[in-house]
């Protein structure tokens, strides 16, 4: 099955515009949590996304994306840090999620800009690894 969805991944994302730029890979950031440093994470992880040239946040017609579920929690309920959860998944155009990999963090109230481009280099991390899945010869692909 992740064969066929590296397929898909192939097909829209190593295609390239009049101006030879792949495309924008769409990212869903899913956010759990109420802490207020999660917050101030969660945005700035929306500001990276909002500014990339090779992301773009998803809307709700796209079928192939990345998932980003991030989970969040105050650990002492001081609003100092929050400790965070990533889980990026892939998406088929049939609305299926693969789990693709997870990282774990803290960050502290006065690191969320840091953090959040951290965030978004492991979301890039993927992307990358998504392209050159795309881009190998299947006889050459690991049985996954």
């Amino acid at each position: 099955m992740l064969r066929a969805l590296v397929g898909c991944a192939l097909a829209l994302f190593v295609a390239t515009s009049a101006a030879a730029q792949p495309a924008r890979m769409p990212v869903q950031l899913q956010r759990t949590g109420t802490d207020e440093v999660g917050n101030a994470l969660t945005f700035r992880v929306r500001d990276e996304i909002g500014r990339s040239g090779q992301l773009r946040e998803a809307t709700t017609s796209d079928g192939f994306a990345l998932v980003v579920h991030l989970v969040t929690m105050d650990p002492d309920d001081m609003s100092r840090q929050t400790v965070y959860s990533l889980v990026i998944n892939l998406r088929s155009a049939e609305r299926d999620e693969y789990y693709f990999t997870t990282f774990v963090g803290v960050c502290g109230a006065n690191q969320t800009a840091v953090c959040g481009a951290r965030i978004y280099q492991n979301i890039g991390s993927v992307l990358e690894q998504v392209r050159q899945l795309a881009n190998t010869p299947r006889a050459s692909r690991p049985n996954t």
